[in-house]
């Protein structure tokens, strides 16, 4: 038996269930028990997470429901009453009716109105069945952001540099938030730029994000309002970032280096504010501090000096120097070059380099280059020019450069100028720049190659009353102006005692003079109006000079100029130098012998040359000593009026005795006209002697006498004096000069006159003529008593020929003087002496006697013939009256 049930609600079903059996009376109940159970519907998922969801999003999620059991199930499903705030979901479906065993998908759309956390509960009711439960979580967020500092301080700002500063955006909630910065706002946005780095992104869930911020000012000051908004997306409020800010602007410090030592060079700041201003017109100086003083500048050389700028701001500084008056001229891009090849080589001294290329006609030795560029910036004819190097540049932030500041010059004068330092945005800086240029622009050209060599004509030595010996010497104006020169001439002092020279000057030291040394009064000079020419006196003489010397002063190495000034006229309150007394150092004593220099008074043009001739006239000293002079000339230097100074006072320049006079050594010494002699044959006295016998007449072995015999001494003249001499040779008979033997000396013969050069020689022929009239002479002459060695008997001197005995020897003597009769009339004479040996024989037996002979005997005498002089003889013997045959011989018979 099957029973079956079909229950129309789910509970608890208790039944019995009576069984009519036939014939029995009482039915048998059947107790039935069941469960009904509704329809069951299972839920899988349990739990619904929607996670983080972004306000004003939706999030959608999925519930499954199945139906396990046989029967249908209607089912509905919604938020439970009890935890519902807001209708924030939608389920699709949200009821019906599930078929036996089906699977049903719900899609639960949650739509957040705010952020909040979501903790709710999903009823799923089903008819007839149970109700489920659905646990439901979430977290509902919206964007927030914010800076980690809203305010940022900007304390060292500076005009339109940009600063680049942080801030920090931090995102506080799981979103990504994106960002966007705005425009600036705020009273002081016009004079600032702020750019942000990025200007827009995404911030990643907790991200803290670092933003830079460029900020560059316009203006200078303080920056109190300047805010700049920043948009996140999903966020109502802004984020505000507020920017104060100080800016400052450009400012440059600037500090002279004092001319010492590297190691004691102290800068002395002086800062510059940009509030400062100096008319470009004024050249007076605003501030002493900023005062570069060259001091005294020698005349062609270059004095640097230093000025270091300083940029303590963060603002690039471009700069330029630039000079009011004195600026240099551009030189050449070649002569530019160059200076910076040689300025390399010179830095590089220790090491080798390459030889200059003579050949190269534009190579060029690291001194000439130098000298080439000199002339280069100079040639904007002002004397003197000023550069700056680096003259134009920028100077970055904060650093600091050195500026070389050096001076050319090539004329004389004290000279003030303005150094214009220009900084972009600031008004110039005015610093006065002074130079003392001492020297003389004017130099002779035998020293031109070497500037430190002290010039000196040197005439050598001359004998007294000889002929003006002359020099020109070529000067050379390396100047721009043209300079007139007054020549002084003075010899050297050797007295100690004298130690100043005192100078009064009446008028102007050295005038204009003309043709005749007269001098030229002008109209327009004011000084020459007040000078009146006394009466009686010649009209146009030069104001005069008096020199007095001043024992009693120490220390004369300085001038001292005392002025006595007097009123032109009442009417004009200008006074006008009329008498100056002027003290200088006592060197020499002005002469006008024997050193000249003509013209006294030239002008050497500027940049060019002029002759200038130098005489010096040897004259006759009163003891007829060698003496010796030594002088100078001083050519003090003169100028237009225009060139001394200027309007403007720029340019100040001195002249006459107070600038420095170009000065030329001279020396040159008399010496007495004198030949030194010279004998060949050493052992000889200072006597010229000659011997020479008689028997030189003698011709071989015939009996013809020759009528001339010759002997010849040699004499060399020395000129030691150091000045050639001229002079005519003189003698007297029997004595000749034959001939002049000049070898390698350049000797020059005219007419009768010879020159012979200084530290020369030449040698002089001499010669004795023997002849038969000189041998007559002899046996006229009585032999005198004083021997010929007595040098001291007075007859000596004064006989010119004589006979002399002497170991029974007769010798005759000549006497005559070889004269050197000298140009300027000066005469020496060389001492000659001649001796002829005449000669004589003596007999052995003054009688030969034969004794008896016997007729045919022949007997033989002999008898000897002696010749005890210098001189060979011939002899004969000639019979007499005796009778007998005589052998006729005929001998000579030897000295």
């Amino acid at each position: 038996m099957e029973v079956s049930i079909t229950p129309d609600q789910p509970g608890l079903l208790q039944h019995t269930l009576n069984c009519t059996i036939e014939n029995k009376p009482l039915p048998i109940g059947l107790q039935i028990e069941a469960l009904i159970k509704g329809p069951e519907v299972c839920i899988e998922t349990p739990s619904l997470d929607f996670g983080l969801v972004r306000l004003g999003e939706k999030a959608v999620r999925i519930i499954n429901i199945m139906n396990t059991c046989e029967v249908g199930a209607v089912w509905s499903i919604a938020e439970a009453e009890e935890t519902r705030q807001d209708d924030c979901f939608t389920f699709t479906p949200c009821s019906g009716e599930m078929p036996p065993r089906g699977l049903l998908t719900v899609l639960v759309e949650f739509s957040p109105t705010r952020p909040d956390r979501l903790r709710t509960v999903f009823d799923l009711t089903v008819q007839d069945g149970h109700t489920q439960h659905i646990s439901v979580q979430g977290e509902t967020q919206q964007p927030c952001v914010c800076l980690l500092s809203c305010q940022l301080e900007l304390p060292h700002i500076y005009k339109h540099v940009p600063e680049r500063h942080f801030v920090t955006l931090i995102n506080q909630t799981a979103l990504d938030a994106l960002y966007k910065w705005g425009d600036v706002i705020g009273e002081d946005s016009a004079d600032c730029v702020v750019n942000f780095e990025p200007s827009y992104g995404r911030l990643a869930p907790r991200e803290e994000c670092s933003i830079a911020v460029d900020f560059t000012s316009k203006s200078i000051g303080e920056m109190r309002d300047v805010r700049v908004a920043c948009f996140i997306d999903g966020m109502s409020d802004v984020v505000w970032l507020s920017i104060k800010a100080t800016v400052k602007g450009l400012t440059v410090d600037y500090a002279i280096v004092p001319a010492l030592s590297p190691a004691q060079s102290l800068l002395t700041p002086v800062p510059r504010s940009p509030e400062r201003v100096l008319p470009p017109d004024d050249l007076s100086p605003r501030d002493e501090q900023l005062n570069v003083d060259f001091g005294d500048v020698e005349l062609g050389s270059t004095v640097h000096r230093q000025i270091k700028i300083s940029n303590p701001t963060a603002i690039a500084a471009p700069f330029k120097f630039s000079f009011k008056r004195f600026s240099a001229a551009d030189p050449p891009s070649v002569i530019r070059q160059r200076r910076l090849v040689s300025k390399n080589r010179s830095s590089n001294t220790g090491l080798l380099r390459k030889t200059t290329n003579l050949a190269d006609p534009n190579s060029k030795t690291p001194e000439k280059a130098t000298e080439d560029y000199c002339r280069a910036v100079l040639k904007n004819n002002n004397g003197v020019a000023f550069t700056a190097e680096p003259s134009t540049g920028v100077l970055q932030p904060f650093s600091s450069l050195s500026v070389d500041l050096t001076v050319f010059s090539d004329m004389f004068g004290h000279y003030h100028d303005l150094l214009i330092a220009e900084v972009e945005s600031l008004d110039p800086v005015h610093i006065t720049i002074d130079a003392d240029v001492l020297g003389c622009p004017l130099n002779f050209q035998l020293t031109a190659a070497i500037k430190q060599l002290q010039p000196i004509v040197r005439f050598g030595a001359h004998v007294p009353d000889a002929g003006p010996v002359n020099r020109c010497m070529r000067i050379n104006n390396t100047g721009p102006c043209d300079v007139r020169v007054d020549w002084e001439v003075l010899l050297k002092d050797e007295n100690k005692d004298k130690l100043l020279d005192l100078l009064v000057i009446i008028g102007e030291a050295f005038p204009l003079l003309d043709k005749d040394r007269n001098e030229i009064y002008e109209p327009s000079s004011s000084l020459s109006a007040t000078i009146e020419s006394p009466e009686g006196a010649e009209t146009g003489t030069s104001p005069s000079v008096n020199y007095n010397t001043v024992s009693s002063f120490g220390g004369g190495g300085s001038d001292i100029t005392e002025e006595t000034t007097d009123e032109t006229s009442p009417c004009d309150g200008s006074k006008q130098k009329l008498v100056r007394v002027k003290l200088r150092t006592h060197e020499g004593v002005g002469r006008d012998c024997p050193f000249t220099v003509t013209p006294r008074q030239l002008v050497v043009p500027g940049r060019g040359t002029a002759n200038v001739n130098v005489c010096y006239t040897p004259i006759q000293h009163i003891d007829g000593s060698e003496r010796h002079f030594n002088g100078f000339c001083l050519g003090h230097m003169s100028l237009t009026d225009d060139l001394q100074s200027t309007n403007d006072g720029t340019v100040s320049r001195s002249h006459g005795y107070d600038v420095t006079p170009l000065r030329l050594e001279m020396t040159a010494s008399i010496k007495p006209a004198l030949l030194t002699i010279e004998y060949e044959d050493v052992s000889s006295s200072q006597d010229f002697k000659f011997t020479a016998p008689a028997s030189q007449l003698l011709n071989g072995e015939t009996s013809v006498l020759s009528e001339v015999a010759r002997v010849t001494n040699v004499v060399k003249l020395c000129n030691y004096t150091g000045t050639p001499l001229h002079f005519q040779l003189t003698t007297a008979d029997p004595f000749r000069v034959s001939s002049v033997r000049t070898g390698r000396s350049s000797v020059a013969k005219i007419n009768d006159a010879y020159c012979l050069p200084a530290q020369k020689h030449f040698s002089v022929s001499v010669t004795y003529r023997v002849t038969m009239d000189s041998v007559t002479l002899a046996n006229t002459l009585t032999p005198t008593p004083v021997p010929l060695s007595d040098p001291e008997s007075p007859d000596t001197e004064k006989r010119q020929t004589w006979l002399s005995v002497e170991n029974e020897e007769r010798r005759l003597h000549h006497r005559h003087p070889l004269d050197i009769m000298f140009s300027n009339g000066a005469k020496q004479s060389l001492p000659m002496e001649a001796v002829m040996i005449l000669p004589s024989f003596t007999l052995s037996e003054d009688v030969v006697d034969f004794g008896v002979c016997f007729v045919g005997q022949e007997r033989t005498k002999h008898m000897t013939i002696s010749n005890y002089t210098g001189s060979a003889t011939r002899w004969c013997i000639t019979a007499g009256r005796c009778t007998g045959p005589w052998l006729d011989t005929q001998s000579s018979i030897p000295p």
